[in-house]
């Protein structure tokens, strides 16, 4: 966190944190105990390529001439976020693998209740209050269900 923008401000910075705090803990644990990798891979990495994603999309935040309209702030960092995670961490398995973490991060943003995480070891979500960025999210508004697949 410390190498974040300087341009970003503390509510930004605390809705990164507890997307990582919510979602990369269960997202490795369901990769790796749900899903099958084609190449060995390990957590570390997985995050690395997740963060370096990240950073990629905060060029926004960086650009002193324009800056980041701020009631939009944390909507392009929630999106950036989840793209980095899809991409850094969901796509280092196969098909069917890519397929199940695609389903198991939808019902981990809509906080449900997730079989796969019920299990004696597996990490618990850490949830945002709703009072909270992060934990405002709405699922629905971020991957609407396609119709007709």
């Amino acid at each position: 966190m410390e190498l974040l923008p300087p341009t970003m401000n503390e509510a930004d910075a605390t809705l990164l944190r507890d997307l990582f705090e919510w979602l990369v803990e269960p997202s490795l644990y369901f990769l790796r105990k749900f899903c099958r990798a084609p190449v060995p891979t390990q957590d570390i990495n997985l995050v690395q390529g997740l963060m370096r994603l990240l950073d990629a999309h905060l060029d926004a935040w960086r650009d002193t001439a324009t800056p980041v309209d701020p009631k939009k702030s944390g909507d392009v960092l929630t999106c950036s976020f989840l793209f980095s995670l899809v991409w850094g961490v969901g796509a280092a398995v196969d098909d069917a693998g890519r397929a199940r973490f695609d389903s198991f991060l939808r019902a981990l943003l809509r906080k449900e209740t997730i079989e796969e995480l019920s299990t004696p070891g597996a990490p618990v979500p850490l949830v945002p209050p709703a009072t909270r960025s992060a934990g405002a999210i709405k699922a629905s508004k971020l991957f609407p269900e396609v119709r007709g697949q």
